[in-house]
């Protein structure tokens, strides 16, 4: 069975914000995110985490538009792809991507964040104070 995160594990191992997270895959269909109807919490794979991870790397640091960031993931974490390969993204221009330190870094941070977050619980807090038992008679 796969492992499944929330949304502050993904924000962590991304290393962004958690909103920045939450409007990516609001806006966007990311493999390995599966989003509910409203008042569900997302469920996001490892699958999802590497994604996630990448599309913000290639957005903060290459400077890639979302859209293009997301497609782009696709193409460099398809199950085809070597571990060590290079993705043409235009005539005479290729991205160089290794895989395995990537998902080995990513995974260091997913370790990390599951020791530091617990998911908040949902819905509305116990009531403080009231003590529903029945009094004895």
């Amino acid at each position: 069975m796969a492992r499944i995160y929330h949304i502050d594990v993904a924000a962590f191992a991304a290393n962004a914000e958690r909103k920045w997270v939450d409007n990516l895959v609001s806006h966007f269909d990311v493999d390995g995110v599966e989003c509910a109807r409203r008042g569900i919490a997302r469920r996001i794979t490892t699958d999802g985490l590497y994604r996630i991870a990448l599309i913000r790397r290639l957005n903060a640091e290459a400077g890639i538009s979302i859209a293009q960031a997301v497609r782009l993931a696709d193409r460099l974490l398809a199950p085809s792809e070597r571990p060590d390969s290079a993705v043409t993204i235009g005539e005479g221009l290729e991205l160089a991507f290794n895989r395995v330190d990537f998902e080995t870094a990513i995974d260091v941070r997913i370790a990390e964040a599951v020791e530091t977050f617990r998911p908040a619980p949902r819905g509305r807090p116990p009531a403080q104070g009231r003590n529903f038992e029945r009094p004895e008679a």
